[in-house]
């Protein structure tokens, strides 16, 4: 007998706990599902890894009820330095070239889990299920059958992929995909440092790739390095203190004395995007849908977009007694991220390409590059609105309103 499920949601992560959230305002019977047993999940340890928040993903939290626990946690940011090679070479984005808000938010990912799943629990519309592996996706002109490894299934009106960068919704279910694996791996980690960061976050660019720094509360920063494979794997052979003093010697005085807090973590990067996002009943949203280089900081941002548009489209369609995998709905949220999705791939992955080169010619139209933009408050302003989210049209969300 199979559980009969309204919205099915495939990925118990950040974005697919957030995807639940929104849409468990509309009433609909959720189910949010994982293939690791909630034990495991809820006792994963420390995790070093860090989110950037924008301004408007930061109005979304906000209206989901997560902003007012999580503002104890995360760092404003007001200012962001880029500097390739020599502090001569340095673009400084100031927020006061943007009224208002702070730039953006740094959030340790444990605190944001923590908070988004504390609230799940509270809803009696949304039941967790876990250890439910995928084996197979069938459709049928009722809806999407989900069938585990062990036996028992569920039947849903709409299947939500978000189970990240390999995900088995995008996979079971025929979402063909187009990328490559960068020659890079990004190395994370939490420092401590005698020198206040406040709330000055740095991207550095070397020739074997970008370092950045985001700060946290109490002398504390998130470290994202990303360097070419080779180097990498080199640098994670090293004994904890010779890698830190490798990390002081990049940095030069920027934090001061540097001790490490909790493990490295380290992953291959790559590039990846479904060239649809959207079937009869089914959909995609975070890094299910692609995978793009962390050199931006924009992943989760971009996930959270995802699931604001999507949650719209698919409230409008109930309001309208539409069936929430309504193919029409569903492509309208497809074509709503398609340019943004199709911006932030490009852009990416082209600013990895020209700071990841170590050609002179190109080092040359960098520095050149770098100067022509910090001389422009307009072109500043223009970065950091993009990077805030303010640019295209928003949904609900988005906007500080309610579905």
């Amino acid at each position: 007998m199979a559980d009969k499920i309204d919205i099915a949601i495939v990925g118990r992560g950040l974005i697919g706990g957030i995807t639940a959230l929104a849409l468990s305002k509309t009433g609909a019977k959720i189910a949010l599902i994982d293939k690791i047993q909630t034990e495991k999940l809820d006792s994963r340890g420390f995790d070093p890894r860090t989110s950037t928040i924008s301004k408007t993903s930061k109005t979304m939290l906000d209206v989901l009820g997560l902003w007012k626990e999580l503002d104890k946690f995360s760092n404003p940011i007001l200012d962001i330095k880029v500097v390739e090679g020599s502090p001569k070479n340095t673009i400084h984005f100031s927020h006061d070239l943007i009224p208002g808000e702070p730039m953006g938010y740094i959030v340790e990912n444990d605190k944001l889990r923590e908070i988004v799943f504390n609230q799940i629990r509270e809803k009696t519309n949304t039941i967790l299920f876990d250890n439910f592996e995928l084996k197979s996706i069938s459709q049928s002109p009722l809806g999407i059958n989900l069938f585990q490894k062990k036996g028992s299934k569920i039947f849903t009106n709409l299947l939500v992929g978000a189970d990240g960068r390999n995900s088995a919704v995008r996979r079971l279910a025929g979402f063909k995909s187009k990328g490559r694996q960068y020659d890079q791996k990004a190395i994370i980690l939490m420092v401590k440092h005698s020198i206040p960061q406040k709330n000055v976050a740095h991207q550095l660019f070397f020739p074997h790739g970008p370092l950045a720094i985001l700060p946290l509360k109490n002398n504390r920063s998130s470290i994202v390095w990303t360097m070419d494979t080779s180097t990498a794997n080199k640098y994670l052979k090293f004994p904890p203190r010779n890698f830190i003093k490798e990390l002081e010697s990049c940095v030069g005085k920027i934090l001061g004395s540097i001790s490490l807090s909790g493990e490295i973590l380290s992953y291959q990067l790559d590039l990846k995007f479904a060239k649809s996002t959207v079937s009869p009943g089914i959909s995609l949203v975070g890094d299910a849908a692609r995978i793009i280089h962390p050199i931006a900081g924009q992943g989760l941002n971009l996930g959270l977009r995802d699931v604001a548009v999507l949650a719209e489209v698919i409230v409008d369609a109930l309001r309208l007694g539409l069936d929430p995998g309504d193919l029409y709905s569903l492509r309208k949220y497809e074509r709503w991220r398609s340019l943004d999705t199709a911006a932030m791939v490009v852009s990416t992955d082209g600013i990895n390409k020209l700071f990841s080169n170590r050609l002179s010619a190109l080092a040359f139209a960098r520095q050149l590059g770098l100067k022509l933009i910090n001389s422009s408050n307009l072109i500043k302003s223009l970065f950091m609105r993009q990077a805030t989210g303010e640019l295209g049209t928003l949904p609900r969300l988005l906007r500080g309103e309610e579905l």
